[in-house]
C-alpha cells in the first residue's frame, strides 16, 4: 500500500519554489536595472565628455581670437579704437557667449568697451584693489598671460565669468 504523503507538505513544497522563483525573478530584475543604469550613466558620461572637449575647443578658439588682438596691440605699439572695435565686433560675432569685449587701460579705467547696449554700467568701471578679481588682474599682466575668473556678480549684473588677456606695448 501506497504512503500517502500530507497535503501540507506538497503546499509547502510549492510554497517554497514559488519563494524561490518569485526572488530569482527580483533578483533577476534587479541585475538587469543595474545593468541598464549602468550603460545609462556610460552614455551619460560619454556625452558630457563630448560635450565638455566641444565647449573647451570653442573657447579655445575664442580666448585665440582675444589673444590675436592682443597681438596686434603689441606689435602695432597700440592699435585706434576704430580697428580695437572692429576686432572686438567680429571676436562677438564668432562667439556669442561673450557678453562684452572691454579693455582696461594701465590705470586700470574702462577705456573702450563693446556693445555699450546692455553694459552701461560698465562704462565708467575702475578696477579696484578691493575688487574680487584684482588679484587676478594683476597676476594676469605680472606673467603675461590668460587669466580666467571664477564666477562674479558682474557689474552689468548677474553672474558670468571675465577673461583677463594682458596687452603691452
Amino acid at each position: 500500500m501506497p504512503k500517502v504523503r500530507p497535503a501540507w507538505l506538497a503546499r509547502t513544497v510549492l510554497a517554497f519554489l514559488l519563494l524561490v522563483l518569485c526572488s530569482a525573478s527580483v533578483m533577476i530584475w534587479y541585475l538587469l536595472e543595474k545593468a541598464q543604469q549602468e550603460r545609462l550613466q556610460e552614455r551619460v558620461g560619454y556625452q558630457a565628455r563630448m560635450l565638455s572637449r566641444q565647449l573647451e575647443t570653442r573657447l579655445q578658439n575664442e580666448v585665440e581670437s582675444l589673444w590675436r588682438l592682443a597681438r596686434l596691440w603689441s606689435q602695432s605699439n597700440r592699435i585706434p579704437e576704430e580697428q580695437w572695435r572692429l576686432e572686438a565686433t567680429i571676436a562677438l560675432q564668432g562667439f556669442n557667449g561673450y557678453q562684452s569685449i572691454q579693455w582696461i587701460g594701465a590705470d586700470l579705467h574702462m577705456r573702450w568697451l563693446l556693445p555699450i547696449k546692455g553694459n552701461e554700467a560698465a562704462l565708467h568701471f575702475v578696477l579696484t584693489p578691493q575688487h574680487p578679481n584684482y588679484p587676478l588682474a594683476m597676476e594676469a599682466k605680472a606673467s603675461g598671460e590668460q587669466r580666467l575668473s571664477n564666477s562674479v556678480e558682474l557689474v552689468q549684473g548677474g553672474r558670468g565669468f571675465v577673461l583677463y588677456t594682458p596687452m603691452f606695448i
